[in-house]
């Protein structure tokens, strides 16, 4: 059956009458067997809308792995058009043969061909898919998959998926976000910053300022950080190992430091303030380190830093666990589901264990929460990790929840961080619990990855980018996230663009063409760090209003060289080219960029 749909599709690839997804193929992959097809009608939704539905039921328990592939989610290599997914990975048919696999952000994909152009949104099982793009033989696909070795289970919901229709001037990767956006919008759950910021002091604080991440006032020094092994200390093991990096006597002058430079649009996010400090002695938060300051030290600091005109709230850790904790226990702790503790990395504290939010949730973190903006820090409470990845599912028998159930812990607690301290963030933007957050700090590392630095040449600046390391079949990353929630929730684009990335760089770039905010992660304040601190700070006023507005389209004008336009109007013309441009009698130069501000036109 799917080798006659794909040659019905190629037979078919040049012909200029359209059509929408009429069905769609389930593909099981038994273990230690083949692959079992059977096909599913479509159910019209509305004039644009058609929906697939998967019953549960229908999965056997002795899969691999299952996909659901609609009839016109296939393109021959040579046909114009594209392919795309949630962070902006998007390729054109240009390869006979290559694989990506993705755990995606968002529960959306996307596809242009001779046939139509449309978008899926995966609405059942989305805490679980990854997404699945191929070539084979010049014959690519794109479709959702869910893998048995990372979910453990049967599926405890039906796969639902709508497929949208574009046409137009939706048709292009623009139009799947808006249109994308726009449903998000009508269903509720999301509200433009503009609006909540009429009720909310804390958003309306820190909507146009720069955040700058205070990181870390100390840490453990056990030297284990990334390396191979199982580091497992006892709470007495650890004893006379914290070293202070930014007291808080000193951490005030850090404050100083940035008002004195004429910084004043800008609030801290305060990490390693915690006993153990930074990925220390996690769940602990108490008591504070006397190397710190104390209690009292930490207290007056929040105090102070309020007092100079800036919001300061916590960086905590509510996903962490480690064993030199002197609440460490393996109740609450992930269980896989061979029953094996789920370990994740080696920190700063030793290995590091996930926790299980849904039993941790009554057992610590509501108090941890109500201790932590006990300690004076208001604004918006900033965790590590929920927004970083899928939900982890626990196997424990005494608190076993799916990923559903997980992020809906996940999403109890930040709901209850926000009516303390007025607000939430995190990192990377997965949307299970991204209608509870106000800002993402950054939204992965596709571009640092892709365009040839690793971790360790994180503060190189590109002007010319070496993507060699994106995979073959992704011709760039597109600001797709950003057409959805710019707007919506703060952001800034990938680690590529976080930090000081001065003018010129491809860093720099990025970050702009992708309407982000500057952020810095540091605990030093000389002269020279807060000079290009500044530089970003300067570089970012002309543009910050832009933080309130909806991305309306990205496309590019010329080669390098990339339009960016808002619901406001203003226009922001990227140029990563080595010659000036023109745009509408305004020129971009070489290197650089130009706004036409809408306010103005």
């Amino acid at each position: 059956m799917m080798k006659k749909l794909l040659s019905v599709l190629v037979a078919i690839s040049f012909a200029s009458i359209s059509f929408a997804v009429e069905s769609a193929t389930l593909n099981i992959k038994i273990k230690k067997g083949g692959i079992e097809s059977s096909q599913y009608p479509v159910k019209r939704i509305n004039e644009n809308t058609v929906r697939v539905t998967i019953p549960q039921r229908a999965i056997p328990a002795n899969y691999e792995w299952f996909e659901v592939l609609a009839d016109n989610a296939v393109a021959q290599k040579g046909e114009e058009g594209f392919w795309i997914i949630s962070r902006g990975e998007m390729g054109t048919f240009k390869c006979d043969n290559g694989k990506y696999v993705r755990v995606p952000q968002l529960p959306l994909f996307g596809m242009k061909n001779p046939r139509e152009t449309f978008i899926g949104i995966v609405r059942g099982m989305q805490c679980d898919m990854s997404m699945v793009i191929d070539a084979e033989n010049g014959v690519y696909k794109i479709r959702p998959r869910w893998i048995e070795k990372r979910l453990g289970y049967l599926p405890y919901e039906d796969i639902v998926i709508d497929f949208v229709t574009l046409t137009g001037d939706d048709a292009n990767y623009s139009g799947m976000g808006r249109t994308y956006r726009k449903i998000r919008l009508s269903e509720g759950k999301f509200k433009p910053i503009k609006e909540r910021m009429k009720t909310s002091k804390a958003l309306r604080e820190i909507a146009t300022a720069m955040p700058h991440r205070i990181e870390p006032h100390g840490f453990l020094a056990l030297g284990v950080r990334g390396k191979k092994g199982t580091f497992n200390f006892k709470p007495e093991e650890v004893e006379g190992k914290f070293r202070a990096s930014l007291t808080y006597s000193d951490a005030k002058k850090f404050v100083d430091a940035f008002k004195a430079a004429g910084m004043t649009d800008v609030h801290f996010c305060d990490a390693g303030w915690q006993c153990g400090g930074y990925d220390g002695r996690c769940p602990q938060i108490l008591p504070i380190e006397k190397a710190l300051g104390g209690e009292e030290g930490l207290k007056d600091f929040v105090k102070y830093t309020q007092a100079q005109g800036y919001q300061v709230c916590s960086n905590s850790n509510h996903t962490d666990a480690y064993t030199c904790s002197t609440m460490w226990s393996e109740d609450y702790v992930c269980k896989r589901a061979d029953g094996s503790l789920f370990r994740a990395a080696n920190l700063t504290g030793g290995t590091m264990y996930y926790i299980c939010i849904q039993r941790s949730w009554e057992l610590f973190i509501k108090k941890q929460l109500e201790q932590t903006r006990a300690l004076g820090y208001e604004g918006m409470l900033y965790i590590d990790v929920f927004s970083a990845r899928q939900p982890d599912q626990c196997f424990d028998p005494r608190h076993k929840v799916n990923r559903k159930q997980q992020a809906e812990a996940q999403c109890r607690t930040l709901a209850y961080a926000r009516k303390l301290f007025g607000g939430a963030a995190s990192e990377c933007g997965y949307e299970h619990c991204l209608h509870e957050l106000d800002y993402i700090n950054y939204l992965g590392r596709h571009m640092l990855y892709g365009e040839g630095y690793g971790d360790r040449k994180f503060s190189k600046n590109a002007y010319y980018g070496d993507k060699t390391n994106y995979n073959p079949l992704i011709d760039r990353i597109a600001p797709l996230w950003e057409i959805v929630y710019h707007g919506i929730v703060l952001s800034n684009p990938d680690k590529f663009t976080q930090g000081y990335r001065p003018k010129g760089s491809t860093n720099f770039l990025r970050l702009i063409e992708f309407g982000g905010r500057p952020i810095r992660y540091d605990a030093r304040y000389t002269p020279e760090i807060i000079a290009q601190y500044k530089e970003m700070y300067d570089a970012f006023q002309p543009l910050k209003h832009l933080q309130l507005e909806f991305m309306e389209e990205n496309r590019p004008l010329a080669k390098d060289v990339y339009l960016t336009r808002y619901s406001d109007g203003s226009e922001v013309i990227t140029n990563y080219s080595m010659s000036d441009f023109t745009y509408k009698g305004v020129v971009a130069k070489a290197r650089d960029y130009v706004l036409i501000d809408g306010r103005k036109k």
